[in-house]
């Protein structure tokens, strides 16, 4: 049975299991902010939510707030500083809601690594939490002396001809390679602690840009361990969509899906082939990283769009207008189209999660030649296909 067709399996199995009507969970959260400065936090259940204008606000008081948070059943939340998640520039911390307290400590930004956000409970899932937080840490350290010789500049004596350093692997695909390495070890702990934080973790991971032998792993452990514990939780149904998207690679088929058209109507993407290479082009006015790599494809657009090249775009948000305001400081030569709150649920179709940027470089016949290439990849590619 092919993987692609345990995933809809999986779905429709999910979608049809009772619903287990638990009794109402409050979890109790306390928090202190070390720095004075600090008037507000926000908590929420994923990023998505956030963007969509879904999250609760707790003002913070001489330092400290409090509030329960009621649910039905189990599930994973965020917290972060209001000023922080507005620049940009954030520390997020997450814990499980449980019917238990959660105690959250925020210290003072600083630049000396010492500043992260700590929880603490008794409650057993977020217990779990801590231990995989403790083992990441523990990992990350093993591996830290390795990732700080890759920064460090060569030796100018390096006794290497240019043939022998043009072969040797690059900085950045070591550290892929290293990444790749405590993905595994993180996968496997996983794998030997089933419970719900595992579960969250699962979904978090496969949704991020995990690296793609750690993504594997994770799907494997979610159909050994994973698929039949809580079957009700719409977890699962996430992390089946996310596991059906990761057959998403150079040489298979694109996916077909509604999308808006220019005019609001909802078509098959399909329907807005024209070219003889298609970027279909997943962005966000919020996402800064997307933004950058969209403005680098705007001189391959203009070069080779009388050739063949077209560029389908899509931005990812919750306020009208935020697309345009984006579009016009940044000087898109393509349209773009919104897709207002997860309407067609394009991100999770694709398997981004909760990110803001993707794409994928298509033919006319939907045969995926790159997927979310760079520039210098993507000029490669149409150098020798236009």
């Amino acid at each position: 049975m092919s993987r692609l067709f345990k995933c809809f399996l999986l779905l429709i199995l999910c979608s049809i299991a009772p619903v287990c009507h638990a009794e109402k969970i409050v979890c109790h959260v306390t928090g202190r902010v070390d720095d004075p400065g600090e008037k507000e936090v926000m908590l929420f259940e994923t990023f998505s939510d956030v963007h969509n204008g879904r999250y609760t606000k707790v003002p913070v008081k001489q330092g400290e707030f409090a509030l329960n948070i009621q649910t039905s059943r189990l599930k994973r939340y965020y917290v972060v500083l209001t000023s922080e998640y507005e620049s940009g520039s954030m520390r997020v911390a997450d814990f499980i809601v449980e019917p238990a307290d959660v105690h959250i400590t925020i210290p003072r930004a600083t630049d000396e690594g010492d500043d992260v956000i700590r929880i603490s409970s008794r409650g057993p899932e977020n217990t779990m939490a801590m231990r995989y937080i403790a083992f990441r840490d523990s990992l990350f350290k093993a591996y830290e002396p390795l990732l700080r010789s890759l920064a460090a500049p060569p030796s100018a004596a390096a006794d290497t001809s240019r043939e022998e350093r043009q072969e040797a692997p690059s900085v950045k695909q070591k550290y892929e390679q290293i990444n790749d390495e405590m993905g595994l070890k993180k996968a496997e702990w996983i794998a030997s602690h089933v419970c719900f934080y595992s579960l969250s973790r699962i979904m978090n991971d496969l949704s991020s840009f995990a690296p793609p032998r750690t993504r594997e792993r994770l799907t494997e452990v979610y159909y050994e361990k994973f698929a039949r514990f809580m079957p009700s939780h719409p977890y699962h149904k996430s992390i089946l969509h996310v596991a059906a998207a990761l057959q998403l690679k150079p040489g298979r088929k694109y996916i077909d899906y509604l999308v808006p058209d220019e005019r609001g109507r909802d078509v098959m993407l399909s329907s807005l082939y024209q070219g003889k290479l298609i970027y279909i082009n997943l962005w966000a006015s919020w996402c800064g990283s997307c933004r950058r790599h969209a403005k680098s494809l705007i001189p391959l657009y203009n070069k080779y769009k009388d050739r063949g090249f077209q560029i389908i775009s899509f931005a990812r948000e919750s306020r009208k207008g935020a697309m345009e305001e984006a579009e016009e400081r940044d000087g898109y030569p393509w349209k773009s189209q919104a897709e207002l709150n997860d309407r067609h649920q394009i991100w999770l179709r694709n398997g981004l999660g909760d990110a803001g940027g993707g794409g994928y470089l298509i033919d006319n016949n939907g045969t995926i030649l790159a997927v979310y290439p760079s520039a210098d990849e993507l000029e490669a590619i149409l150098k020798r296909r236009l």
